[in-house]
């Protein structure tokens, strides 16, 4: 999604064919710590671009019915990681899903805005990684998949995606999957929201 022009017409495409639009997926990811803002277009900037079109479509405000908005991002958004680049992409998809999921916004547009973050998971990602950051961060990565139990199967993310879509109360939340199984990270408040 590296300009507003496709996916526009793909959203009103949606609109205009079945009445409205429900839920939007953003789930882009690229590991490119050496093509940096490629990585940082590519899972950052799109999802950006993905809420806005999916605040918009759904919003009431602009006679939309309301909706949900699934942004995918990892653990790396909410832990440590050896490749920064990547995790700093997807510790913003975890910031924006937060602050686009505060509750004067959700009243405003009636758009639930909610995040999951699987571990590693067993799919092209990973076996593409090879080039696309040092061996050694890449050993760092192994080694802490092996300390974590393994890979994630696509069922295990499957889980976590159906818990976001009926956890109704859910606003702003980051839900993370790993083998252990499912957790919340909540959205805090600020220190500017206490009395």
């Amino acid at each position: 999604m590296r300009s507003l022009v496709y996916p526009l017409g793909a959203f009103q495409q949606v609109v205009d064919r079945f009445g409205g639009l429900d839920l939007v997926v953003n789930n882009a990811g690229i590991l490119s710590e050496f093509d940096w803002e490629k990585c940082i277009n590519v899972n950052l900037i799109s999802v950006v671009r993905g809420c806005r079109l999916g605040l918009h479509y759904m919003g009431k405000q602009n006679g939309g019915n309301g909706g949900l908005i699934i942004n995918m991002a990892s653990v790396a958004g909410i832990y440590a990681f050896p490749a920064p680049v990547y995790a700093t992409t997807k510790a913003g998809v975890v910031g924006l899903t937060r602050s686009l999921g505060m509750d004067h916004k959700f009243g405003k547009d009636g758009v639930r805005v909610n995040v999951l973050c699987p571990s590693f998971t067993m799919t092209n990602f990973i076996t593409d990684a090879k080039g696309k950051a040092s061996e050694e961060d890449l050993q760092q990565m192994q080694d802490m998949v092996e300390k974590g139990g393994g890979f994630l199967q696509i069922p295990d993310v499957v889980k976590g995606f159906v818990k976001l879509l009926d956890d109704d109360d859910k606003n702003g939340a980051a839900l993370e999957v790993t083998l252990q199984g499912l957790k919340y990270h909540g959205c805090e408040s600020g220190p500017w929201e206490h009395e």
